[in-house]
This record gives structure tokens, C-alpha cells and sequence, in this order.
């Protein structure tokens, strides 16, 4: 188990506005090879003609842990929610913007995750949030 992902990760696809896994919980760390995000899934959807936003400088990987996805506690008479339980776990910037696919892998040697954007990684400029845990006396909200 402890050589297992325990988690979901995944991204944002703006164009259909969904969560895309790109690595399952309980895939062994020694097969978590490249995985692509194609440029278009980070756009938002299509814009009207002739418009043009400047490219994208920030990517950021969610994470979903067990129990809290798909189905997990939904409200009486309420259908299950597929983006129930996904929280941002690392954001990764690009100096030049986003020009292009990018591709996901993780460095077993570092423990973490790399984002290459025309095969230039982007920098770690956010781990998201602490992962210890509060009571909710000590969180303030009781």
C-alpha cells in the first residue's frame, strides 16, 4: 500500500468544465510513466471571433482522496457528484505561458510530480493546503 498512489490526481478540463484522472488511486509509483494534457483542455470554451487571451502561465494538479469522490455523502433526493472531493495539490508556473500539451510524470527519486511544457518543467509555486488536521474547535468554526 505504501508504494501505491493514494490518491487520484488529475486536472481541470476547462472545456467541459470536469476533472480529468490522470493517475488512479492505488497505482503503484514505479508505473506512474508520462501522462498528456492536451492544450485544448486548458482553454476555457471557445470565445467569439477574432478574440485572443494571452497564453496561460499556471497548471494545477487536484487530488482526490478516497470516500470523497464520486457519490460520496450526496444530499437526500440529490444525484452523486462527480466533482465532489476534488482539492488543488500543486500548481506549476511557466515563465513563457502554456504555448502547448503538456505532460505529467512523476520523479520517484524527488517524490513529486513534473509538468514539462515543451519539454521545459514548470516551477513548483504552490503545494496546496496543509494536509494536517484541525479540529474544528481549532479551525474557528464551532
Amino acid at each position: 500500500m505504501s508504494e501505491c498512489l493514494p490518491y487520484e490526481v488529475g486536472y481541470k478540463n476547462r472545456q467541459i468544465n470536469n476533472h480529468v484522472i490522470l493517475f488512479p488511486q492505488q497505482e503503484r509509483y514505479d508505473s506512474l510513466g508520462e501522462r498528456p494534457v492536451p492544450f485544448v483542455a486548458l482553454r476555457e470554451g471557445a470565445g467569439g471571433a477574432g478574440r485572443t487571451t494571452p497564453p496561460a502561465t499556471d497548471f494545477t494538479l487536484w487530488r482526490r482522496f478516497p470516500g470523497d469522490g464520486d457519490g460520496a455523502h450526496p444530499k437526500d433526493g440529490e444525484p452523486p457528484d462527480p466533482e465532489r472531493g476534488w482539492i488543488k495539490y500543486a500548481t506549476y508556473r511557466f515563465a513563457d505561458g502554456i504555448r502547448g500539451d503538456l505532460i505529467v510524470s512523476y520523479n520517484a527519486e524527488k517524490h513529486e510530480f513534473v509538468v514539462k511544457a515543451g519539454g521545459v518543467p514548470g516551477k513548483l509555486v504552490d503545494e496546496g493546503p496543509d494536509d494536517d488536521y484541525r479540529a474544528p474547535s481549532q479551525r474557528g468554526d464551532w
